[in-house]
């Protein structure tokens, strides 16, 4: 007897067995993930942060004179965006 055939026959039938509500669940919560991740559309951060946006995050060397000349008196770079 071929072990390794009822094996997936079993699985076949198991994963029949469930719901299409179930798949049609699991890709709508995939389909959501790769929306807020990929796209940036981030609305529950921004509802959990009061939609006041989030505050710049800069690198950079503050000996620069880049930073001495641009970002220190720029107050844009000192706020949040959203």
């Amino acid at each position: 007897m071929d072990y390794s055939v009822n094996a997936y026959a079993l699985l076949f039938k198991a994963i029949s067995m469930i719901p299409n509500s179930h798949y049609a669940l699991g890709l709508l919560f995939v389909v959501i993930v790769f929306f807020y991740n990929f796209l940036e559309f981030h609305f529950l951060e921004d509802l959990l942060s009061g939609f006041r946006g989030s505050p710049v995050t800069l690198t950079y060397n503050t000996c620069s004179e880049i930073y001495e000349g641009v970002v220190s008196k720029c107050r844009i770079l000192h706020g949040r965006y959203m």
